[in-house]
């Protein structure tokens, strides 16, 4: 089980890197928004808060971003900033200079995750990280270019070796991880930051993904403070 966690999670954190960013990360303070949306996960209702400054695109508009899954897991909500919607249908347009997903993983859905089960997956990856990594990578490459080529898309994407950032933050019911990857996809490359957390709500693992164009060291540090920032509101949010 806590194999079969890590490859996904790192495949689907990986998946998610598309070119076409046009901005640098924001630089707003990462507090997560206080307005919860509710969504049905695995038979349990699951209050999830926007990230940042994101909003939530809705659920009619999820199958954009289903490109971008991988197939051992289900999109639960997708996260883009409000200037980025109305381009949100024109593949490979919208500008993502920053946006979010929450992703949960088909086969576990409807499994309880214990407090001790979810501990063996964040020592998985702690001990493992950097094999899962490397191994992903070329197949989260190959899916998203098979996908394309479905879709008559000429343009292949194209992954670097990811930098790991290591683990980010820890704590009851919540672990983040941190990497950056150079892409390169239809003439153009971009170097983008993502922040992953695995977050433990009413004894459900789900997936928080978060990214952001790299620009410096000012990134990262925004990307480390949102992430947990998210995660924080997550569980909060579902105390009661």
């Amino acid at each position: 089980m806590a194999r079969r966690y890590r490859f996904l999670l790192l495949a689907a954190l990986l998946f998610t890197m598309r070119a076409g960013a046009q901005e640098a990360a924001p630089q707003a303070a990462p507090a997560a928004a206080s307005v919860s949306g509710t969504y049905h996960v695995g038979g349990v209702d699951i209050q999830i808060p926007p990230p940042a400054t994101l909003v939530d695109i809705g659920q009619e508009n999820n199958g954009y971003m289903e490109l971008c899954v991988p197939s051992g897991n289900r999109l639960v909500a997708g996260f883009m900033t409000p200037a980025a919607l109305p381009q949100l249908a024109k593949f490979g347009t919208y500008p993502l200079d920053s946006y979010a997903m929450v992703q949960v993983l088909r086969q576990a859905e409807f499994t309880d995750c214990a407090a001790s089960d979810f501990q063996q997956v964040v020592d998985g990856m702690k001990q493992n990280l950097g094999d899962v990594m490397d191994s992903s990578t070329q197949e989260s490459q190959d899916e998203i270019n098979h996908r394309l080529k479905s879709m008559d898309v000429d343009q292949q994407l194209t992954l670097a070796k990811p930098v790991q950032l290591g683990m980010i933050f820890t704590k009851t019911d919540a672990a983040g991880f941190g990497l950056i990857v150079p892409v390169k996809f239809a003439g153009k490359s971009v170097t983008m930051a993502g922040g992953c957390a695995l977050v433990r709500v009413h004894e459900r693992m789900l997936f928080f993904y978060l990214y952001a164009r790299y620009k410096d060291a000012s990134t990262i540090d925004w990307l480390r403070k949102a992430t947990e920032a998210w995660a924080d509101a997550a569980l909060a949010a579902n105390a009661n």
